[in-house]
């Protein structure tokens, strides 16, 4: 794998769902296509990675358990090449499979989802990370603000226990707000 970064300033956003079951698929295109986001699909960690080395992803949905390579051995591999810096990670994982959590943010993910896969719960933490990205950055001018009460907003949305909480948590006291999930 080349060492590459992909720069984009034109919008829809893009997400790479990588699962090899095509009904997960189905349900990841239905729920978050309506928000303009275009979904590109791979089945394998071959068509993960031309994906990630030719296009600019703005966010990856990654099933651990892939044909060939993991989930987690891919991200893991991507992280290390610096394939995509920005683009957050969500591990996908099955209901319980506390090791696939641990490991997968070990390996450079950035927060995992559950399956069978909630469609809200979906949607809204899409929603956030696609908001935050990897680095969340705040600017200086005056716009920050009102920047941040909207993924303050969305992180109240999701779960506290997930790490996009703690990233919104950071956000929200890097621009002098308060905190609180009420």
């Amino acid at each position: 794998m080349n060492k590459r970064t992909v720069h984009r300033s034109v919008y829809p956003k893009r997400l790479l769902a990588v699962d090899d079951e095509p009904g997960n698929l189905m349900v990841i295109e239905a729920a978050l296509e309506p928000l303009g986001i275009e979904i590109v699909r791979a089945a394998n960690a071959d068509e993960a990675n031309r994906a990630m080395q030719t296009l600019p992803i703005d966010l990856v949905l990654l099933d651990v358990m892939l044909p060939g390579q993991s989930g987690i051995d891919l991200c893991r591999d991507w992280r290390d090449y610096e394939l995509q810096p920005t683009a957050p990670i969500l591990i996908v994982t099955a209901l319980g499979a506390e090791t696939h959590r641990a490991e997968g943010l070990k390996a450079g993910a950035d927060d995992f989802l559950e399956k069978p896969i909630d469609v809200d719960g979906l949607t809204r933490r899409v929603r956030l990370w696609m908001a935050l990205g990897r680095s969340p950055r705040l600017a200086t001018a005056e716009p920050a603000a009102p920047m941040t009460e909207q993924l303050l907003a969305l992180a109240r949305e999701v779960a506290p226990a997930t790490i996009a909480v703690d990233l919104a948590r950071r956000m929200a006291r890097a621009a002098g707000l308060e905190w609180s999930l009420t």
